[in-house]
């Protein structure tokens, strides 16, 4: 495709092919050619003597191209304004598709088409306006006036996507965790598809396909948003009908269609309404037709002659219709077909994101809540989402906000819309539809009791279900059948609660089939029926029931639901599950339940081996922060924990007991499964501080030095032992040794009931520390101060731990011959201001060799005594070493003992 005028010589070039072959007429192509001066007499004469077509063409083109781009600008005039005559309906779009620039006036159409054109790009803007002014309604003002296109994900026509239109009936049930169900719901964008692809492309005849709300409409108006921002010279013109004028059409022309309603207002335009008709007819290949949400128009005969291309042969028609009617016999056309899928993971993202006035927490909690955030990929759910947070008060917008309170706040938009009435007539509307609603629930409920998304149930797109349904076709090898269901299985899910809601006498029998293995699945409910049951939504359903209804209801229903799913002696087929009472918890929203379901669990929540999202991490957030005075132990051994969800879990840090190695069980899990990127921020969620366990796992232990190493700042490393405290291995030692220049401190930590083994774990830990101070020695010798910094930092008696350095050292070079007391000079003779010992623990020969290293004289305080002699002797050879002597004691005679000997310290 050419672009300006100096690219027409290789615009014939490259179309050289196809004009040999199809250029038709070519003496009248000849004689205007001779007319514009391009050939002469000769060159004209030669021509008329080659009898076959294609050698003539072929000479032609020659001499075109190797006069240059004048010519061939000349050639490509005539060209287009004798298409008819000289081209095949298939090169009019080539023709039409190159841009001549400001010298072919004369051959872009009439002023009239000029006109036409500037009332179609305001028609469409006007159009792209009035649905801001509507969501603008939505948002109290504070939605963006511009039209704004988040992408879709568009797929074109392949086997891929047949099975996002069509349920396959399967006689086994699905065994898909439902994290990963959901997650299914969300369409993944690997073509990168866009409007202006659709809208730039060669393909005549494009049908959108895709559920109620998933994005058709948005995806037309971007084209017709991009054609009308587009700047050029090209005299094209676009179309739009949606459902609304295409229901009222009566039309039995294609100038009352097109040109009717556009140029009622003006009369010049009326009188010429023939000859821009004509122009439109002629030049089709610059037309586009958008008809959104056509269907059921068999008899409209103009319709069909439209989109079979019967009127306006090079026009481009894009329709947009549902899944139920892409086979229909209307559509029996060559089209490029389209699935609008909704929105992927990322646009779910930037949608609410770029809502206005958006709280980051509130987004948080969509984001964060898997079968929320799924829900989103229908952009009318993510609208009905986004429009709830306009609710929000600045003071509410801080507050909890829970799942069912959002799907309540869906529920009654998706109501009003529908109705059409204003907020304060929502109640009363909701009233009058209160049979079809609980009948409505009552089917969703024996779906789901039945594990199918398949409703027997009768509805058009009228009726108030319509807002909720969508038809799908059953297929299988045996039987074709069409059905409705829900738009989303949670949805399905919360109107089941509303049902039960209705039906409390239903309540212990749905509470007894959770228990069984066929009907697990119908916990589901039990969350959004406590979110039901909250004092806080109870005032969003008086339209539905009487308040004293829920509360009635409410009355130890949660007591019933914990002795369903938490069992006193659980055994391997029914185990406390404690992420799920968590979710119950946080819907109903009562710190009574709470502080109970703590106390039936000892305050212990075991999550072991869970999965666990951020939105069960709120749950449970929730949970630990109602537990007041008595801390909670949180056991996440073999966990995996979202980031933002142990964010959220860390928020009540202060009420976790044994916090250390609850995070220990968290970085073990990252440590072997996470990628570097998660690792990387778990280390600054913990504000620098990584957890390892005391484990011999050399890949845990790999991957964490990574993460050490690579820091840019210095790494707080807490070493945490377990029940069964392990022996800190030489190897482990020297694994530890080679990260010490990027740790800033090094802390031991076990459990809080680990007493019986507190003394031997307090000697194997300063064992521990002394091999790491060895290393430092052997290997890191210019690094060997800091390292005893390091391991003296985490509470550990400095003067103590440089007398049983020394004898480790003195034992280590009478087992090797190898001299490492030189590299520990420099420690010794740095060392603080005043040596604090107990001599009833430590032998004074010790003491002296110590002193004997440093440079000055340093202050001793001193307690416990041996009144063994050579204990004292010892002890007055250490006596030149020392500036001044402080002591301790009760027992006179030894005080009297220590006065000589500080008498002797002052003569001397």
């Amino acid at each position: 495709m050419a672009c300006s005028v100096q690219c027409a010589q290789d615009y014939v070039s490259d179309a050289r092919v196809d004009l040999i072959e199809q250029l038709k007429n070519l003496p009248l192509i000849i004689e205007k050619l001779y007319q514009k001066k391009v050939l002469n007499n000769t060159e004209v004469s030669d021509l008329e003597a080659i009898p076959e077509k294609c050698r003539k063409a072929r000479k032609v083109l020659d001499w075109i191209t190797n006069k240059g781009k004048d010519a061939c600008l000349e050639f490509l005039k005539i060209l287009d304004l004798e298409r008819k005559s000289v081209l095949p309906l298939k090169l009019h779009t080539w023709i039409s598709h190159f841009s001549f620039g400001e010298e072919s006036d004369d051959i872009q159409g009439p002023t009239s088409c000029h006109e036409i054109r500037t009332l179609l790009k305001t028609k469409a803007k006007e159009i792209l306006d009035q649905q801001c002014k509507r969501s603008n309604h939505f948002f109290g003002g504070n939605a963006k006036q511009k039209f704004t296109y988040i992408p879709l994900v568009l797929d074109r026509d392949t086997e891929k996507n047949k099975p996002h239109n069509k349920v396959i009936h399967k006689s086994k049930k699905s065994k898909k965790p439902r994290g990963k169900k959901l997650r299914s719901y969300i369409p993944k964008d690997t073509c990168r598809n866009t409007p202006e692809d659709l809208l730039n492309s060669q393909e005549k005849s494009i049908l959108l396909v895709g559920k109620p709300g998933i994005g058709k409409t948005t995806a037309v108006k971007q084209m017709l948003y991009f054609w009308a921002e587009r700047h050029d010279e090209n005299l094209d013109f676009m179309f739009y009908f949606d459902k609304n004028v295409l229901t009222n059409i009566a039309t039995s022309n294609l100038q009352s269609l097109l040109l009717d309603t556009l140029i009622m207002s003006n009369a010049d335009l009326r009188q010429k309404a023939e000859e821009i008709t004509q122009y439109l007819e002629d030049y089709s290949e610059k037309v586009t037709i958008i008809f959104d949400g056509i269907s059921g128009f068999h008899d409209n005969n103009i319709l069909l002659r439209i989109i079979h291309h019967e009127l306006l042969p090079e026009a481009k028609i894009v329709v947009t219709c549902r899944p139920e009617t892409e086979d229909d016999d209307f559509f029996d056309w060559p089209t490029c077909k389209v699935y609008v899928q909704g929105f992927s993971e990322e646009s779910i993202y930037t949608y609410l994101t770029q809502m206005p006035d958006q709280d980051p927490e509130l987004v948080n909690s969509v984001v964060d809540n898997p079968a929320l955030f799924s829900l989103c990929h229908v952009p009318m759910y993510a609208f009905m989402v986004a429009a709830c947070f306009s609710y929000y008060t600045s003071e509410g917008a801080h507050k909890q906000c829970t799942a069912t309170e959002l799907y309540i706040r869906i529920f009654r938009h998706c109501i009003q819309r529908h109705g059409n009435k204003k907020l304060r007539h929502l109640d009363a509307h909701i009233k009058d539809c209160k049979d079809k609603i609980l009948l409505l629930a009552e089917s969703a409920f024996s779906a789901t009791k039945l594990k199918t998304i398949n409703l027997e149930f009768d509805y058009s797109d009228s009726c108030i279900a319509g807002v909720f349904l969508r038809s799908v076709s059953v297929v299988s090898p045996a039987f074709a059948r069409t059905f409705c269901s829900f738009l989303h299985n949670t949805i399905q899910e919360f109107f089941s609660a509303l049902w039960l809601l209705e039906k409390p006498q239903k309540l212990h029998e749905v509470l007894q089939l959770c228990q069984t293995e066929e009907y697990k699945h119908m916990k589901y409910m039990i969350p959004f029926l406590c979110g039901l049951l909250s004092e806080t939504t109870i005032p969003l359903l008086k339209c539905l029931f009487p308040p004293d209804q829920p509360k009635g209801t409410c009355h130890g229903f949660f007591e019933k639901v914990l002795k369903t799913f938490l069992h006193d002696e659980p055994d391997e087929e029914y185990s406390v599950d404690a992420v799920f009472l968590c979710q119950c918890l946080n819907e109903l929203q009562s710190s009574e339940a709470c502080l109970w379901f703590l106390e039936r669990v000892d305050y212990s929540l075991d999550l072991s081996e869970e999965h666990l999202d951020p939105h069960q991490c709120c749950a449970v957030s929730y949970v630990i922060s109602q537990s007041r005075d008595k801390p909670v132990h949180l056991n996440l051994e073999n966990s995996v924990v979202s980031l933002s969800g142990l964010k959220t879990i860390l928020r009540h840090s202060q009420n976790l007991r044994d916090l250390s190695m609850t995070l220990c069980q968290v970085w073990t899990a990252a440590l072997k499964c996470e990628q570097q990127s998660y690792l990387i921020n778990l280390l600054l969620l913990c504000g620098k501080e990584i957890y390892l366990p005391i484990i011999t796992q050399k890949a845990l232990h790999q991957q964490a030095g990574e993460i050490i190493t690579q820091s840019a700042d210095p790494v707080i490393l807490h070493l945490c032992c377990g029940q069964n405290p392990q022996q800190l291995s030489d190897a482990f030692c020297r694994t530890i040794s080679t990260w010490l220049p990027s740790i800033s401190s090094v802390h031991f930590t076990t459990k809080q009931n680990q007493r019986e083994s507190c003394e031997e774990w307090e000697k194997r830990v300063t064992l521990f520390k002394l091999n790491l101070c060895l290393q430092a020695a052997l290997h890191q010798k210019e690094n060997v101060q800091t390292t005893v910094k390091k391991v003296t930092l985490c509470g550990t008696d400095e003067c103590n731990f440089l007398l049983d350095l020394y004898s480790h050292v003195k034992q280590y070079e009478t087992e090797t011959g190898r001299k490492v007391l030189p590299a520990l000079l420099p420690v010794y003779q740095s060392t603080r201001a005043e040596w604090i010992i107990d001599l009833s623990e430590r032998k004074a020969s010790l003491l002296l060799e110590v002193l004997k290293l440093q440079t000055v004289k340093k202050p001793v305080e001193l307690s416990g005594w041996s009144d063994e002699e050579s204990e004292v002797r010892s002890f007055l050879q250490c006596l030149p070493y020392i500036s001044q002597l402080s002591t301790f004691f009760l027992d006179t005679k030894k005080h009297l003992s220590i006065c000589s000997i500080k008498l002797v310290l002052v003569q001397n």
